[in-house]
């Protein structure tokens, strides 16, 4: 099964998937790993869909554009381990300008109760491959307890002069293991 990004179709093993994630096994030692799939916000846009869904990607539009994604944490939560994003990229290689901020929601809130960011800098994209970046000191300073909603939004300025990414970004998503 191929998953098609800005309709070329990328393909992996299960066992390719697993070393992207730097895995080659099940969970051990109390943590448990759940994948957020990233969803468009203002000025990015989806491709591919099907019964797989869509990718979304942080344009090359000359301005920014970002990307959320969402989870309620569960029953069993007890700490948030680490955050990683998935990012896939098909040009030459550069530089994406990204900041990344988290935030956590209680009791049907609009706004976030609490935050947590990286500021801005950049991330380093790879011609036609797969990055995984730890991002995780942009959810550190959170306080969860299960049954809470956290959020996660990576916002790209393409127009930055450090942005040297000349295309499109796919942010496929997040790898949140939690104990």
């Amino acid at each position: 099964m191929a998953l098609y990004i800005g309709g070329t179709a990328v393909d992996a093993t299960a066992a390719e998937l697993n070393l992207l994630d730097g895995e080659t096994g099940v969970n051990t030692g109390g943590n448990k790993k759940v994948f957020l799939q990233a969803n468009a916000g203002t000025g990015a846009s989806w491709s591919g869909g099907g019964l797989g869904g869509g990718t979304p990607y942080l344009t090359a539009n000359g301005g920014s554009s970002f990307v959320t994604a969402r989870w309620t944490t569960p029953s069993d939560f007890s700490s948030l381990t680490s955050c990683h994003m998935v990012l896939y990229y098909a040009d030459s290689n550069g530089n994406a300008y990204l900041e990344i901020t988290s935030g956590t929601f209680d009791g049907g809130d609009i706004s976030a109760t609490a935050q947590d960011s990286i500021a801005a800098t950049t991330y380093a994209v790879a011609d036609g491959q797969w990055t995984k970046s730890d991002v995780t000191a942009a959810v550190n300073g959170l306080t969860l307890s299960s049954g809470e909603l956290f959020a996660i939004m990576v916002k790209r300025d393409d127009g930055h002069e450090n942005d040297t990414a000349l295309t499109n970004l796919w942010l496929s998503g997040f790898i949140i293991v939690y104990s």
